[in-house]
């Protein structure tokens, strides 16, 4: 909360209206209305009926901070808390990755979406509560326990971590797909970023996704296989993603059959596109002859 603001002041004011929760405006104090609100005149929004007025509120005490110290940041590590400029004002979030020497990749956890901002567009996140002394960094080792994946019970899953999301969605039974956790919300479910899937409105970005824990789980070791035998249980590399089959028959030296029993379809693979089903219960265990 702020304290001891007086008329003409610089401040930040942190919104908590739907929508715009975790973001701030800059603005000037006008007057201070008792101890817990202040009457404030914004830089940057304007007014619905003149949009050449400045937009002039009055915000409750603990919606308002002094202006941070300006710091510049020649760049940023992965899980920085970062505040974004974008529509007027800056946005709280944290870094979860970075493209080219001075683009980075913002996940915003309050609404589950990441978003590519220069760096010019990006500085350090800043609390009041330790006289903008700091620089609040979330922890990388902020984990989370499930009690099963896809059937398998399951290890901690930490931010930042490789994994693969197995789909429970329609037509996609017994898929998996290797994805990189960003965030995760309680023991409940994640956010994750895929690394084969893209976004529908934009096709160069990667697909961002929140899937129950029971979706997730670590990415098993790579294992390469020589042969297979009758009914081996193996994933089969297709659509992106790894599918759940058994081996049917073989063809050739390096060709097999495997019989999806989810869809009642045999499919003929090379050996390149299969690898042995595993399960993890702590211990990863290749399922043979299913």
């Amino acid at each position: 909360m702020a304290s001891m603001l007086r008329r003409g002041d610089e401040v930040e004011v942190c919104s908590k209206q739907v929508g715009f929760v975790g973001s701030y405006y800059a603005a000037t104090v006008i007057t201070n209305i008792g101890n817990h609100s202040y009457a404030v005149r914004y830089k940057n929004l304007v007014t619905e009926e003149d949009q050449s007025q400045p937009l002039t509120e009055i915000v409750a005490a603990d919606e308002v901070r002094p202006m941070p110290p300006k710091v510049s940041a020649t760049g940023f590590s992965l899980y920085d808390a970062v505040d974004a400029y974008d529509n007027d004002g800056w946005w709280v979030g944290a870094i979860s990755g970075k493209r080219g020497s001075d683009h980075y990749y913002v996940f915003f956890n309050t609404y589950g979406v990441e978003i590519l901002y220069p760096l010019s567009r990006l500085r350090p996140h800043l609390s009041p509560l330790l006289s903008f002394s700091n620089v609040i960094k979330p922890s990388s080792l902020s984990v989370s326990r499930s009690d099963s994946v896809c059937g398998s019970r399951m290890a901690l899953i930490l931010r930042g971590d490789e994994v693969e999301v197995c789909s429970k969605q329609v037509g996609f039974v017994g898929s998996y797909y290797a994805a990189t956790v960003i965030n995760n919300y309680g023991n409940q479910s994640y956010a994750v970023r895929y690394k084969n899937l893209v976004s529908e409105d934009d096709e160069s970005q990667p697909l961002i996704e929140i899937v129950s824990a029971d979706e997730v789980r670590p990415m098993p070791h790579t294992v390469s296989a020589t042969e297979f035998s009758l009914y081996d249980g193996v994933d089969a590399y297709d659509n992106d993603g790894w599918w759940v089959g058994t081996i049917s028959g073989k063809q050739d030296s390096d060709h097999y059959y495997v019989f999806f029993d989810t869809y009642g379809v045999e499919i003929l693979y090379p050996l390149s596109r299969l690898r042995p089903h595993r399960e993890t219960n702590g211990i990863w265990v290749t399922k043979k002859r299913v």
